[in-house]
């Protein structure tokens, strides 16, 4: 939130004065810490933000927290929202979602957009509330409808809530009429000619879906899921890796290079692939695990035979054959842990053990001790020994190519699985599919209308709301004003029927204070380096703090600017327990004084006195119209920067209510006609213009200098208008229709509203447009 130089601007008594003070300043942490403590929001809010990001200060959540919840409590919605953020993060303070979502509500109730879209999260996620699609849509038309109030564009609506299917489905129509399904995991489905359904998820995700149930997901590196109609699910990645899981509850992983896990429901799992034994020969091994991951058995598949290793290190070893009748049979042999044979079982594939004295006969290939291989035929009987056994045939087994002795393989496979969790990535949400925001250039409205998007594909358009949901929303959104909390007249104020501005001020009292009261009425910007630059002497009024040389020269500005307080208060109505302290003011002694502070702040010499927030500063004058006209309308605009600290009236609002608050003044203190003291001249009667004004636009410049003289007058002579048709559009809403409702149009226009809707609010048919205003003109 950037501060403005100055506050106000005084009406330029010379071309180089125009625009001058719209400039930003950069306030030190001295003086930001001057202003909080003084109570002013903004500058509580800006040390929260200081101390937050360790901008200029170090780092500190709880010294953020305190300072926006100072703002907060006097109603400032940026550190309303800030501190449900704080709250949200637990920054600061212990996490609490509920007091997240209150002040979020708070700052959303007041018109900020960011914390009208997080209203909408929050409703769309259950954060801190309950999930309601309706009330999250009705935050999505009322962010809408603030857009429109604040940008002055049409910011459209939200889409129709979309409706659901029994299987969860909702169901939206595209830009080209096409019927769109949205998917509980956010996936888009459309129907292709032949029947095939097509899901695309955000992030490029594309799901096909065959008529007999086959589904398969394609992601954009290359990784693929297929689930089938009994419910296996299949995923592969670019390299062939693959994971299954099957309906009995395992999940078999294979690494593309013959590595195979399959872990079982019960927690144990075996792990197998191929492996080099020290002899150079390739080998199958499978290692099985318990559920509590302790190796259970090793087994080891050979050309010839498979050992199956136990943990005390005995083992069997299988060898596969058949018998005279070519039918399969097995051959296990059980070893010690010395490797002695303890015995021989044959086996047939329905799991016949040889018993007692039958003789059975199998054919097998087997290792000799020279290493070569060996077909035999073998008879067992009593006792598992052969009682025959002939040789079929030899074979020599080639030896390995010479390189270092491999050692057999243990231990689990290294599996490279499927790059991305597929179904965990297409039920993140990403980025929405609806088209981007191209309603404006304004950074604010495409970043707002942006995060409505991405909510409305969140939640499906809603999913839930029913049309008279949507029905209600948008009638509510479209009655919605901003309102302006923490407003500095009392809350019981029921707009009497009154012309106050028009009640004689009292005298005003002036004592002398022995101190400069900074410790009581801390100083600003301008405070903190004004007292140093003279031995002042101080004196207290009713309302403000005054520095002096001369008390004679300067009684004659209190008395002024004591009657502009009254004026200002009794047109706004204003409670003054709310203000925030008293002003200070320094009156510099003469010409030379002045001139040299005018020349330190790079500000022209024409300039008789401006504010910088709630401080004043003039130089020392004689009781001349335009000198005390000038004092009353700077010190109105400190008197509106202590009732409404941080919040930015309209330019033609501030300056109109500045230059009619200093006529009224001076003619209640000289009891003389109002007229006498306003402006002469012409006034504009488009006020539309007027009203859309946000600065003060210093003349053009020729290619080869300063613009020729005529320009120049012309330019001031629009800011003269600019200036004249401001003071009479306050008059005219304060002489010429109820000047009770004018609190209320200024907290309107304070709040953000646009001039039409805060005219209709605060003077209904009387004067319900800037149309029907211009005609309430002076001629």
């Amino acid at each position: 939130m950037k501060t403005p130089l100055i506050g106000s601007c005084w009406l330029a008594l010379s071309l180089a004065a125009i625009g001058a003070f719209d400039q930003p300043v950069v306030e030190s942490l001295e003086v930001r810490e001057s202003y909080a403590r003084g109570g002013d929001p903004s500058a509580q809010f800006n040390l929260g933000l200081a101390y937050a990001r360790g901008q200029g200060v170090e780092k500190d959540p709880a010294k953020a927290f305190a300072y926006f919840k100072a703002a907060a409590d006097k109603g400032f919605p940026e550190a309303q929202y800030n501190l449900g953020i704080c709250y949200y993060n637990g920054e600061g303070v212990t996490k609490d979602e509920k007091q997240a979502v209150r002040w979020c509500t708070a700052a959303a109730r007041q018109g900020l957009l960011p914390a009208q879209t997080m209203m909408v999260r929050n409703f769309v996620t259950g954060t801190g509330v309950e999930k309601s699609p309706a009330r999250a849509l009705a935050w999505d038309f009322l962010a809408r409808r603030t857009l429109t109030l604040r940008k002055g564009i049409n910011a459209g609506v939200p889409p129709a809530p979309g409706q659901q299917r029994a299987d969860g489905a909702v169901e939206q129509t595209d830009a080209s009429g096409r019927k769109v399904w949205v998917l509980p995991d956010h996936g888009r489905e459309t129907m292709a000619a032949d029947g095939t359904r097509v899901i695309v998820y955000p992030g490029g995700i594309q799901t096909t879906v065959t008529a007999d149930g086959v589904r398969e997901m394609r992601l954009p590196s290359g990784d693929v899921e297929w689930r089938m109609p009994d419910g296996t699910q299949i995923l592969m990645n670019d390299e062939g890796a693959t994971r299954a899981q099957f309906p009995d509850g395992r999940v078999e992983s294979k690494d593309g290079q013959g590595g195979v896990q399959t872990v079982y429901p019960d927690g144990s799992k075996t792990l197998e692939g191929p492996g080099t034994m020290a002899t150079g020969e390739s080998v199958q091994i499978k290692d099985s695990y318990d559920a509590q991951g302790k190796l259970t058995t090793k087994r080891i598949a050979e050309r010839d035979r498979t050992l199956e290793v136990q943990p005390d290190k005995t083992y069997t070893a299988e060898y596969v054959g058949q018998d005279p009748d070519g039918k399969p049979l097995t051959l296990i042999e059980s070893y010690d842990e010395k490797g002695e044979l303890l015995g021989r079982e044959l086996v047939k594939p329905d799991g016949t053990h040889r018993e007692g004295t039958e003789e059975w006969t199998i054919v097998r290939w087997y290792r000799d001790p020279e290493n070569q291989r060996v077909h035999a035929r073998e008879t067992y009987g009593l006792g598992g020994s052969a009682s025959k056994v002939e040789v079929l045939a030899k074979e020599a087994i080639p030896p390995p190519k010479p390189k270092p002795a491999p050692v057999a393989r243990a231990g689990p496979i290294m599996f490279k699985l499927p790059s991305q969790a597929i179904s965990a990535l297409a039920q993140s949400g990403g980025s929405g599919a609806g088209a981007r925001s191209t309603a404006s250039g304004d950074p604010e409205v495409k970043a707002t209308l942006d995060a409505l998007i991405d909510l409305e594909t969140m939640s499906r358009n809603y999913a839930g709301a029913t049309e008279a949901d949507y029905k209600t929303a948008q009638a509510q959104a479209a009655l919605y004003v901003i309102p302006f909390d923490n407003a500095p007249q009392k809350s019981e104020l029921n707009w009497m029927k009154f012309k106050s501005a028009r009640l004689v001020p009292p005298t005003p009292r002036l004592q002398e204070v022995p101190t400069d009261l900074s410790k009581k009425y801390p100083f600003g910007q301008n405070g903190q380096e004004a007292i140093d630059v003279k031995a002042w002497k101080h004196a207290e009024s009713d309302h403000f703090v005054v520095h002096y040389i001369d008390l004679a020269s300067v009684a004659p500005v209190i008395d002024y600017i004591e009657n502009a307080y009254c004026v200002v208060a009794q047109l706004l109505q204003v409670e003054e327990a709310r203000g925030v302290a008293k002003s200070h003011v320094f009156v510099f002694p003469d010409k030379e004084s002045w001139g040299e502070w005018l020349g330190s702040h790079n500000l022209p010499p024409v300039v008789a006195g401006y504010a910088y927030k709630a401080e004043l500063l003039f130089g020392a004058g004689q009781e001349k119209d335009d000198y005390i006209k000038t004092i009353c309308h700077e010190a109105t605009h400190a008197i509106v920067a202590r009732y409404y600290p941080g919040r930015r009236l309209p330019l033609w609002l501030n300056e109109g209510l500045a230059e009619y608050a200093a006529a009224r003044a001076i003619a209640l203190k000289r009891n003389q006609k109002l007229e006498k003291f306003l402006a002469p001249g012409a006034v504009e009667r488009d006020l539309r213009p007027v009203f859309a004004r946000t600065g003060y636009e210093a003349p053009k410049t020729a290619a080869a200098g300063r613009a020729p003289v005529a320009a120049q007058n012309s330019d001031l002579e629009k800011l003269h208008t600019f200036y004249r048709t401001s003071e009479r559009c306050v008059m005219a809403l304060n002489e010429r229709v109820d000047s009770a409702n004018f609190p209320k149009f200024v907290n309107l226009l304070a709040a953000g509203n646009p001039a039409d809707v805060s005219l209709w609010m605060a003077y209904g048919k009387a004067c319900a447009s800037p149309e029907a205003l211009a005609k309430l003109l002076d001629p």
